[in-house]
């Protein structure tokens, strides 16, 4: 009995130390409570931390954090059975809790980012309530607004949105008809609704990538300078505000796709290089290190496809155009052998479409472009227990180019976008409970080749791109569901 007893205080001591959970549900704002009421973790109640005082809004887990879902759910998991089950088989339940406090050690991502796992948590309860049917409706679901909000200092497309672990947004990079291609990088503030500079990159660029790494830095790497397609990378650093060099892709790449690992680690796949086109080869990047070593390459080269990490730590590559165009081909890999194998085809060739990891693990693809050009409005569901595609509901409104975001409630915002030579302003929301798209309120202002992020409180912001006249952008609209 000494020893069970022992053995729980031991599991709630590493929880407390290295999670700080913390979490309010951010679709209603109320508190979860860890009991039969609320979720089915009965017992885990007992083992989880609640810091109220210490945050201010709501955390909110944005797709860069992805990699780190697998964590808190497995640990949260084994305490959860241990405190629960400890009357029956103690040694295998001590096993499973020695084994998740092991595995957060070794990933180093306590250490990393500390507090920061409150940030999990939200999207853990979403992914816990929707699989038991508790969650995920709302009284309307064409609910939400947009309104507008400050604009950033440069107008811009083709760049990239990054939700830091400080809740800012950083923009970076792109293109504008005044200045081509931007060094430029500006920061949204959510407290005041206004942009201000920071440091500038190193090497003007877009059709580039960025990606938040565990620390909370970004790293960018390759796109385009309006001359060639481009090797370096460089990272910013928020305590800073400044941006480093650090090391080079082996050949240089735009329109690829880039995601976080579960170590820590960012892997690159295809894109377009100048003298290649489209390209099979894949890069992972040590931030440790600072440096880049190849990985397996894809069996189809591909660009303006997509790439997610899924929950069990490997990446899924969806779409792209290849060699002939546009393709349905999709693809896993898996960085414990670093090799690519195919998985199920789509059921149509996209390019320019989105992809989202739903809080059960199953992936979200919507719209885009067909081989001809025209704009896509089906959407299909990948389940990695099948490694195949379901057709879905579908969309309100044909589109490309457009954004995707997972709201807080595990339903997903599509926005804006291109409706063949038409640009949208339409926006619309898929109920993963339901398979059904329903509109939700109009953009305040039609835009494509933009960029979205998901604030600190829940609300999804989208900025920049092109309007209906081809004026670029430099405003920002925030939608609240």
């Amino acid at each position: 009995m000494r020893r069970r007893s022992n053995q729980r205080r031991r599991c709630r001591k590493a929880v407390h130390s290295r999670l700080s959970c913390l979490a309010w549900f951010s679709g209603s704002g109320s508190r979860i409570k860890f009991d039969g009421r609320s979720q089915p973790f009965i017992g885990a109640r007992d083992a989880l931390v609640t810091q109220a005082d210490e945050m201010a809004a709501t955390p909110i887990l944005t797709p860069h954090h992805t990699p780190l879902i697998v964590v808190a759910i497995r640990c949260v998991e084994a305490i959860g059975e241990t405190l629960n089950h400890r009357k029956k088989q103690p040694s295998k339940h001590r096993r499973r809790c020695d084994d998740s406090i092991s595995l957060m050690k070794n990933l180093a991502i306590c250490h990393r980012l500390g507090s920061h796992l409150r940030l999990l948590l939200p999207l853990l309860m979403v992914s816990v309530m929707s699989s038991s049917g508790a969650a995920g409706e709302s009284a309307s679901d064409s609910a939400g607004a947009w309104s507008a909000t400050g604009s950033m200092q440069d107008e811009r497309w083709w760049f990239t949105m990054t939700t830091l672990l400080n809740g800012k947004v950083l923009a970076a990079a792109g293109y504008s008809y005044e200045t081509y291609d931007l060094a430029t990088a500006e920061l949204y503030d959510s407290a005041t609704g206004t942009w201000s500079r920071t440091g500038s990159l190193r090497n003007a660029r877009f059709s580039h990538t960025a990606t938040l790494l565990l620390d909370g830095r970004v790293l960018v790497a390759g796109g385009y300078n309006g001359l060639e397609s481009m090797t370096s990378a460089e990272i910013y650093d928020p305590s800073r505000g400044r941006w480093t060099r650090t090391g080079s892709l082996s050949i240089g790449r735009e329109e690829h796709m880039a995601t976080l690992l579960q170590d820590g680690k960012v892997i690159v796949t295809g894109g377009y290089g100048d003298s290649v086109g489209p390209l099979t080869s894949t890069e992972i990047y040590d931030p440790a290190t600072g440096l880049w070593t190849t990985a397996g390459d894809m069996n189809d080269p591909r660009w303006w496809g997509t790439a997610t990490t899924l929950l069990d730590g490997r990446v899924l590559v969806t779409g792209g155009v290849g060699i002939s165009g546009g393709q349905s081909t999709c693809e896993l890999f898996d960085p414990a052998t670093r090799t690519w194998t195919y998985t199920g085809r789509l059921h149509t060739h996209r390019i320019i479409h989105t992809a989202t990891l739903l809080a059960d693990g199953r992936v979200l693809v919507a719209g885009g472009q067909g081989d001809l050009g025209q704009s896509i409005g089906t959407a299909e569901i990948w389940d990695p227990a099948t490694g195949l595609w379901t057709a879905v509901g579908r969309m309100q409104q044909a589109r490309a180019r457009h954004t995707a975001a997972l709201l807080p409630d595990g339903r997903v915002l599509v926005a804006g976008g291109l409706l063949n030579n038409q640009v949208l302003a339409s926006a619309e929301i898929f109920d993963p409970l339901t398979s059904a798209w329903n509109r939700t309120g109009q953009l305040v202002t039609g835009r494509d080749q933009h960029a979205t992020a998901t604030l600190p409180n829940g609300t999804v912001m989208v900025a920049g791109g092109v309007d209906r006249t081809s004026e670029g952008l430099g405003s920002a609209e925030l939608f609240t569901p």
